[in-house]
């Protein structure tokens, strides 16, 4: 009798991993521990899951939503200090190599961007070999280990082990799982500046962090979420939502002053915007065309009324703020400067900037590396000529993927990847492993993965989405 209903609660739980629910309970309980300020038990109940599925099934298509949002339990690196963490992700390591040794691919996969992730680990091992600065070169040794290895592993991983059953369009629940993680990033850091406020009478939204991402970091994010909401606006019959958190997105990252992140999407979401209208339902035409005319009359009513009560030099000065080169000028001479002393393998990751200040800054922090805040001039400083070349490889592979065809999800992925290396030109996107890197690496092996499968039925997919 028990095992009978262990049985149907298995199977049930089953069905649930692959519906658009559990990656919005999963999303929403992180927030909640974000929220009630418990970091490791929160952790310790998705490795708990994890384990579980890992034990259970051969795909790994359920630990995406975990994947993309569990940095946003983490209010800072205070947790990475201790031996808790260690001991509680001990048996996700342990359930990951049980699920590899349970469930080994029949023909493993190596995929479009293998020999690209294979070059940019060289490039990052090599960075700084023969420069003045090889003194320094232990200072960024981790960091080399983590984002080469790490996003290769990861690659490899989802690219081998996403085994979904055949009705599910992962596109879709890829792209539910973004767009939710995305969010509670959003909410967590306006719950963060809210605590920071209490009291003091500010209305601020700047200087918290959430996790391991500031402002920029989670308007990187959005730039590469924003795309996916208009995808699944387009695809899924709760529209609604999808359109509201696009608009969101568009409010946040305004609000949250990103470096350029607020210029890059409003350039893009209108030609978004016309590419949602032409592949939206009849009947869906004239309400997003509704909804965004009311967007954007409460935008310019609101900034009239800004205007009124600030003035014109309140609103000049924000826009300075939001264009402004805040100081990366320094920075791009200096690694200009390295290239030209080191043009072969840069001056290393582990090089830093002395004379830099705030923000620019050295960090304490064995995951952190002197930010150049390009993706060219952190290349070009740290990595020389052949870490351009590595990169142009793994650039000119990425959208060989995004490129393959001609579908909706892809022309969208293409945004999405596009804004992302706009705005890395003038931040650190390529550089930021967790959360930024390591979800677009996912995004990256799902659209491969994806390209290679015919497309699915419409009933099929509506069957699969609905968890029947």
């Amino acid at each position: 009798m028990l095992k009978d209903r262990l049985g149907r609660f298995f199977c049930a739980f089953d069905e649930f991993l692959y519906t658009p629910l559990f990656p919005a309970v999963v999303s929403a309980f992180i927030l909640a521990a974000y929220i009630l300020r418990i970091s490791l038990i929160g952790l310790a109940i998705l490795v708990l899951i994890a384990c579980f599925i890992m034990v259970r099934k051969d795909d790994i298509t359920p630990l995406l939503p975990m994947c993309f949002g569990f940095v946003c339990l983490f209010r800072n690196f205070d947790a990475l200090k201790g031996v808790a963490i260690y001991l509680i992700l001990a048996p996700f390591l342990i359930a990951l190599i049980y699920h590899f040794i349970k469930f080994p691919p029949k023909k493993p996969v190596l995929g479009k961007l293998f020999f690209p992730f294979f070059l940019i680990t060289c490039a990052l091992f090599l960075s700084g070999i023969f420069s003045a600065y090889l003194y320094l070169y232990a200072n960024g040794l981790l960091y080399a280990f983590t984002v080469g290895p790490l996003l290769w592993f990861a690659y490899f991983l989802f690219g081998n082990y996403l085994r979904p059953p055949e009705n599910l369009d992962v596109k879709r629940y890829l792209s539910l799982s973004v767009v939710c993680s995305v969010l509670i990033m959003c909410l967590a850091f306006f719950w963060a500046c809210a605590e920071q406020n209490a009291g003091t009478g500010n209305s601020v939204i700047n200087g918290a962090t959430v996790g391991f991402a500031n402002t920029n970091n989670i308007g990187a994010m959005i730039l590469l979420a924003f795309p996916l909401c208009l995808f699944l606006f387009v695809k899924e019959e709760n529209h609604w939502f999808y359109l509201v958190t696009a608009l969101f997105f568009i409010v946040t990252i305004l609000l949250f002053r990103c470096d350029g992140g607020s210029g890059v999407l409003l350039v893009f979401s209108p030609f978004m915007f016309v590419l949602t209208y032409l592949e939206s339902k009849k009947e869906n035409r004239g309400r997003l065309i509704f909804c965004l005319l009311v967007f954007v009359l409460v935008a310019v009513a609101l900034l009239f009324i800004v205007f009124l009560v600030k003035g014109y030099d309140f609103i000049t000065a924000e826009f300075d703020v939001r264009t402004g080169e805040s100081g990366r000028s320094h920075l791009y001479n200096v690694a200009f400067r390295l290239f030209k002393e080191n043009p072969l393998f840069g001056a290393g990751l582990g090089y830093s900037d002395t004379d830099a200040i705030g923000d620019y800054a050295p960090h304490n922090c064995a995951l952190r590396i002197f930010n150049f805040h390009s993706t060219l001039f952190q290349v070009v400083g740290c990595m020389g000529i052949f870490g351009l070349i590595a990169y142009a490889v793994y650039f000119y592979k990425r959208y060989e993927i995004v490129t393959e065809n001609s579908s909706v999800f892809n022309v969208f992925m293409f945004f999405a990847f596009t804004m992302f290396e706009c705005y890395g030109m003038i931040d650190t996107c390529e550089f930021n492993i967790v959360p930024c890197m390591l979800v677009l690496t996912v995004m990256l092996t799902v659209t491969e993965t994806e390209n290679r499968k015919p497309p699915l039925s419409f009933e099929n997919t509506i069957n699969a989405f609905v968890g029947r």
